[in-house]
Parts: structure tokens; sequence; C-alpha cells
């Protein structure tokens, strides 16, 4: 009976040692490199498969080391195939255990990549539309500080630890041989776009910047000419009440009138502005320009208005009146004229009148010009409260002085 146990035993020895051979050769010890990710899957669902088979033939190989340990009588090599059974039993499971392990932490860590990979994309993807899909074009200043307070708090708040993780985890993936040339690919992709889309995210927030920059110095401009203007009409308005214009003081006058100009083309910028916003749909912004836009305008052309008056030519006044009193005087001595008397002295003495009236008209003729040409282009200038007023005055004398003319003549 202890013969026929042996042999048994010796035969269930073998059975295992020749299956525990078949595992070994399902487990070497070195797998070989991984490209696709289904491999990691495969490799694990493999080797859980055998560990599972490992735990089914545990009971038997249990029992199989309890019999024939109480059967080592006088058996020396039976305990010898017990002794080698446990020690390749051992090994097997140790390396089928540990494979296990390790590719789980394998499929984890790669679990983990794609998860902070697609994780990434996503927060990448809201970069990318508020870096691009915003257009601030028509923004005015309150906008532009919302959006790029938006986006600076966007990107500094977002951790870079993911970022940094995934290298890790691709750095730790390529150092067990695991290589995925798609997954590979993803990332370099991440990578590149990552450093692209900060770039271009810091890009648009200095450009923000720039123009938050231009508004306030278009804030600075616009109270720069309330107080220019301010300044120019207390200046004008003192020059005015002395009767000092334009013409006596030049170098003045030349200094206002390039002032004049440019804040003039300051306020087409404002209304261009104005136009942009409103174009863009930004109505309230182009609202709230356009009513400061309003305000300087009309304080411009008040200005421009009493500007026009100071550029009046200064001989002007005095030269009309002048010229209205000589022919005034002119016409009052025409009725010398006319002739009620056949006596040749008193004939005579109307001729030396007649000719002095006509010399007079005659010296004054260039003056008289001077005074039409000049009236007509401060109506023309709008130099002149009463356009219309000045330009009868001047229809008047001009045809007081054709009249004149030609009775003297005749």
């Amino acid at each position: 009976d202890a013969l026929k146990r042996n042999k048994v035993l010796h035969e269930e020895i073998q059975e295992l040692e020749d299956w525990i051979m078949d595992k070994e050769h399902e487990a070497p010890a070195d797998d070989g490199p991984i490209f696709y990710q289904d491999q990691i899957r495969e490799r694990l669902e493999q080797y859980q498969k055998l560990q599972t088979e490992l735990n089914l033939k545990e009971n038997i190989v249990r029992n199989l080391v309890l019999q024939g340990r109480q059967d080592l009588t006088g058996a020396p090599e039976l305990a010898q195939s017990l002794e080698t059974l446990v020690s390749n039993w051992s090994n097997l499971q140790k390396k089928v255990d540990t494979k296990v392990v390790f590719y789980t932490d394998i499929y984890t860590l790669h679990e983990e990549l794609k998860h902070l990979l697609h994780q990434e994309n996503v927060w990448l993807d809201t970069l990318q539309n508020r870096v691009f899909s915003s257009s601030n074009d028509g923004a005015d200043a309150e906008e532009i500080s919302e959006e790029l307070d938006t986006l600076e708090r966007f990107v500094k708040t977002h951790s870079k630890s993911s970022h940094d993780k995934i290298f890790e985890i691709s750095d730790r993936l390529q150092a067990t041989k695991v290589s995925l040339p798609a997954t590979n690919s993803l990332i370099n992709q991440f990578r590149i776009r990552w450093e692209q889309l900060h770039d271009d995210a810091y890009k648009k927030i200095h450009t923000l910047n720039s123009q938050i920059s231009d508004y306030q110095h278009m804030g600075h401009q616009i109270t720069a000419m309330f107080e220019w203007m301010k300044h120019t009409d207390s200046t004008l308005h003192a020059r005015l009440k002395d009767d000092v214009y334009a013409d006596d003081v030049p170098g003045e006058t030349e200094k206002l009138i390039i002032e004049f100009n440019q804040y003039e083309a300051f306020l087409r910028s404002i209304d261009d502005k104005v136009h942009v916003l409103r174009s863009t749909g930004k109505i309230e912004a182009s609202k709230r320009l356009e009513q400061q836009l309003i305000l300087l305008r009309n304080q411009f052309l008040q200005l421009q208005s009493k500007f026009r008056h100071f550029q009046k030519p200064s001989d002007f006044e005095p030269k009309h009146a002048k010229m209205r009193q000589i022919l005034n005087d002119v016409e009052q001595n025409t009725h010398t004229l006319e002739i009620h008397s056949d006596d040749p002295d008193i004939i005579h003495n109307q001729l030396e009148n007649c000719l002095k009236l006509y010399k007079t008209l005659s010296d004054i003729k260039s003056e008289v010009e001077y005074v039409i040409r000049t009236g007509r282009g401060i109506v023309e200038k709008k130099q002149i409260d009463e356009p219309n007023d000045l330009t009868r005055q001047i229809d008047r004398l001009k045809a007081q002085y054709n009249s004149l003319g030609a009775k003297i003549n005749t």
C-alpha cells in the first residue's frame, strides 16, 4: 500500500510539475515592450486569469504536500520532489502576483493619463474659446477690463499639477517599456497646444492691457481737452473784451489754430470709435462714449465760434465805420452839385466841388473794396454773430458807393 501511495503521489507531483512548467511558459520573465493600449489590458487579464488558476490549484498543492509529508518515511525521493514542487509553485505564484501588480499599476497609470489628458484638453478648449472667440474690437474700457480680469484669473488659477503629472506618468510608462505611439502622439499634441495657447493667452492679455491703456490715454485726452477749452475760452473772452484780435497777436493765433485742428481731429477719432462700438453691437459702450463726445463737441463748437470772432480782422470795424462816414459825407455834399444858376462863378465852384467829391471816391475805392471783400469773408467764415445783418450793411455800402459814383460822373 505504501508503494502504491508513493507511486500515486509521484504521479500527482509530476502532473503538477508539468502544469507549472506550462504556466511558466505563459509567464516569461520578460514580456517584451507594449506598443498598443489593448496590450496592457490583455496582459493584465492574462495574468489575472493565471492568478485565478493558481488560486484554484492551491488547495490541491496544499493537500498533496500534506499527504506527502505523512508518507515521507523511507522515501527521500518523494521528499525531494515535494520540496521542488513547493519551490516551483511558490516561484510561479510570486511571479504571477508580481505581474498582476505590475500590469495593474500600468493599467491604472494609463487610465489616469487618459483622464488627465481629457481633463486638460477640456480646459484648453475653454481657454481657446476665451482667447479667440471673444472680440473686444467694439468694447469699451469697462468691458475690456472685465474680459482681462476673467482671462487672467482663468489662466493663473489653473494648477499646473495635472500638466506635470501627464509627463511624469508618460516617463514612468516609457521606463517600463510601455511606448504607445497613439498615446505619445496625443501627449505631444497636448504639449504643443498647451504651449501655443498659453502663448496666445499671454499675447491676448498684453493686447487687452494695451487697449485699456489706450482708453486711459483717451480719458486723459478728454480731461485735457476740457481743461484746454476752459483756459482758451477765458483767454479769448479777455482778448475780445479788450478789442484784441488775431491780427494783433499772430503768434498766439497760430498756436490756437494748431490746437483747434488737433482737438477737431481728436473729436473725429472719438466719433469713429463710437461708430465701431455701435457697428459691433456694443450699444451700451457706444452710448457711454457718445455722451462724452456730445458734451465735448458742444463746448468745442461754442469755443470755435468765439475763436472765429477773434480771427475777424482787427481793422475791419474801424475801416467799415470810416467808409460809411465818408460816403455819408459825400452823399450830403451831392446837393451842392445841383445847377440852379447860370452864373459862371457858381458853376465853377460846383465843378470844383464835383472834382473834390470824385477824388474822394477815387481815393477810398481800394478801401471800400477791402471792406466789402473782408466783410464777405467775415460772413463766410462765421466770424460774427449776425452775419445777415453784416451782409445787408456791406450790400448797402457797395450800393451807396456805386450810386454816388454814378451821380458824380454824370
